[in-house]
């Protein structure tokens, strides 16, 4: 985590967290050792996906069926985790047999290390799926996909170009928050949230959704390219996007915004 002075432009500046709970911690953590007050706004949750499918695909992958597996979010990483609990297997080990293991990023390589015991073969430089099939070296065999139901398939297709064969699988559901929490709505409309921080496409569309019709005000910062594509085409202008796609990048990107003065009120 990027370490911050008493001076920093967070300082003082409330920022909107849309992370579901769960994802929250180091976001969180960042921005109050900047002298921030992250204001907790989930807009969307993740449910279990297709649980029978993710423990078939562990078993296949236990079997040597699979090839390879990319990961393309710590939500994938705990949901295939979860699958080869579930299915009874040993995850350390589990992978060491694959030709290619593939994470979208550096936090997301990690936290394969942590729960598989094995570090990936692929890390792109930028964190996206699409970064990540470009990495990619040609070979042949199946790859496993645990993913969110609302991924692009720009991964599946990038891997089909370079002989693979990618198989998806709905580790997890992605669904719009029932609503923001009490008091939220009221603070964004009357200017008193400085920065709004979104770190998916799906954190964007459901804030969208929530917030529907009414007023709001705050420079929007988004973790990288695909997040602030979704921001475009829903109609928010993004103030800043940070270089690197991650954590950290997204706490400086933060701070750059925080240094211009005003805001947007849709």
């Amino acid at each position: 985590m990027a370490t911050t002075s008493a001076h920093s432009p967070l300082a003082r500046r409330r920022v909107l967290v849309t992370r579901p709970p769960h994802q929250v911690a180091e976001l969180v953590q960042g921005i109050r050792l900047a002298g921030g007050e992250p204001v907790l706004a989930p807009t969307i949750a993740t449910v279990p996906g297709d649980t029978d499918a993710l423990i078939a695909a562990a078993h296949d992958l236990a079997a040597g069926v699979v090839a390879g597996a990319c990961f393309t979010s710590a939500n994938g990483v705990h949901a295939f985790a979860r699958g080869c609990d579930e299915g009874r297997l040993d995850r350390r080990g589990l992978l060491d047999g694959l030709t290619l293991v593939g994470a979208v990023g550096p936090r997301t390589a990690e936290l394969v290390l942590e729960t598989f015991g094995r570090a990936p073969t692929v890390v792109p430089d930028t964190s996206t799926g699409a970064a990540l099939g470009a990495a990619v070296p040609p070979g042949s065999g199946e790859v496993l996909l645990p993913r969110g139901d609302l991924a692009a398939d720009d991964l599946d297709r990038a891997l089909r170009r370079r002989g693979w064969t990618p198989r998806r699988v709905d580790a997890y559901r992605t669904v719009t928050a029932p609503s923001l929490p009490g008091g939220v709505l009221t603070a964004l409309a009357a200017g008193e949230v400085d920065l709004l921080a979104f770190t998916s496409a799906s954190t964007v569309r459901g804030f969208v959704e929530l917030v529907g019709d009414r007023p709001w005000s705050g420079r929007v910062v988004a973790i990288g390219p695909v997040t602030a594509a979704a921001c475009r085409e829903l109609g928010l202008t993004v103030a800043e996007q940070a270089d690197p796609h991650d954590l950290d990048g997204l706490l400086v990107a933060l701070g750059r915004a925080a240094e211009v003065t005003g805001g947007r009120t849709t």
